[in-house]
């Protein structure tokens, strides 16, 4: 059986901080226009979407319904719309760096919660135990988008393709009204058990859902895009200095 922190997850957590150090070391150290930034993280994106979109139909093919024929085509796809804030961010994340613009204001919600949910999900992928084949297409397809995601983040965020701004602190809450009104759909229209922890918990056992969820997110949101602001204007200021001495 997989555990978590066992020698598989260890050694893939070695694999994804390599991987995540070694996008960003290249895009830093060898891309030199932003013709060849964008064309990185363009890639970077369609990569994403082909691991959720290979999260998805494993989850499809290995789901009851598949296996059903009285469901029809759309009975036995009816799970490949993700239900969780990790996949459809993942989505969303890979179409909006492959059809928008450098910095646009979904960016400014996608990249946080694709960095923090990917992190939290490669700490601890709880679902790692559901086969006692660590290359389950489940298991081995949820932690590749939740890679991705880190990769896409961590590099947008370390070239500046995404610039942290506390004027477009409202993308996030808004992203998550979206997230959960498109999860009530999901419970209430197509009869999906669950989705985006509305009726269930985070973590058995504990009272975190959405709502908990959103009342630590969102401080603590705020209060990084402020430092980050203050720090890069106190920069900007003490540079322009030294030039003016210089001058």
């Amino acid at each position: 059986m997989i555990h978590v922190y066992g020698i598989e997850h260890i050694l893939y957590l070695l694999f994804s901080i390599c991987l995540v150090v070694g996008v960003t070391l290249f895009a830093k150290r060898k891309i030199k226009t932003e013709k060849g930034l964008q064309l990185l993280i363009r890639l970077c994106g369609l990569v994403l979407f082909a691991m959720i979109l290979y999260n998805r139909l494993s989850i499809c093919v290995n789901s009851q319904y598949w296996y059903a024929p009285e469901n029809g085509v759309f009975g036995r796809f009816q799970l490949i719309l993700p239900n969780s804030f990790c996949g459809m961010t993942s989505l969303c994340l890979s179409l909006a760096v492959m059809f928008g613009r450098r910095d646009n204001i979904a960016l400014h919600a996608l990249t946080y919660l694709g960095l923090l949910g990917g992190l939290l999900t490669l700490a601890y992928p709880d679902f790692i135990g559901q086969d006692p084949s660590f290359f389950y297409s489940c298991t081995i397809s949820g932690l590749l988008h939740h890679t991705m995601a880190v990769v896409l983040s961590v590099l947008m965020l370390s070239t500046g393709y995404v610039r942290p701004d506390f004027k477009k602190w409202y993308a996030l809450p808004i992203c998550f009204c979206i997230y959960i009104t498109y999860g009530l759909f999901l419970v209430r229209v197509l009869s999906y058990g669950d989705a985006f922890y509305i009726y269930t918990e985070i973590l058995d056992g504990t009272s975190l859902n959405w709502w908990t969820m959103a009342v630590i997110l969102f401080p603590v949101h705020l209060l990084w895009l402020f430092i980050y602001t203050k720090l890069t204007t106190h920069k900007g200021v003490r540079r322009n200095v030294r030039k003016s001495h210089s001058a």
